[in-house]
């Protein structure tokens, strides 16, 4: 049987519960809103595009698409020679889930109370979200290799 959601049960729980955010903020965005979205903010923190509903939709696809990505970031391709485990693919994968979950909350939120900061912090939030992934799935990878994080050498359990 092939599994196509994240084999690490971590990952696959904070991919499942990260996607589920982002349908539950379309649903939010497509029964509660009245006309266009802003999805794009100037430097200055005003909204300078504006889109339809269907976007919400299109980016809660792309996250929950984004969940089946991890094997993708595992292949060894042509010019592709950092070797990714488990761990990081799967990290990586959820960290895009999370992005396109989160861009779906900072548009509905930022309807519902239209205030400058509300994009900043939301991509900043984003950025952290990944790095955060990063530093879990490092430490994870480090920890069930059978090596101590702290001190690089080779436990004995």
């Amino acid at each position: 049987m092939k599994h196509y959601l994240p084999q690490v049960r971590f990952w696959k729980i904070i991919s499942i519960i990260l996607a589920l955010t982002g349908v539950l903020f379309t649903l939010i965005g497509i029964f509660c809103t009245e006309g266009a979205l802003a999805v794009h903010w100037g430097s200055d923190g005003t909204p300078n595009g504006f889109a339809g509903k269907i976007v919400l939709v299109l980016i809660a696809l792309m996250g929950v698409l984004s969940m089946f990505s991890g094997e993708s970031f595992r292949k060894e391709r042509p010019g592709w020679h950092i070797p990714v485990g488990p761990e990081m693919g799967y990290a990586l994968s959820t960290g895009l889930t999370g992005c396109c979950a989160g861009v779906n909350v900072i548009v509905v939120l930022y309807y519902f109370r239209p205030d400058e900061r509300i994009p900043a912090v939301g991509a900043i939030a984003i950025i952290v979200l990944y790095l955060m992934f990063i530093m879990i799935a490092f430490y994870r990878d480090r920890r069930y290799n059978g090596r101590d994080v702290k001190t690089g050498e080779e436990s004995h359990r």
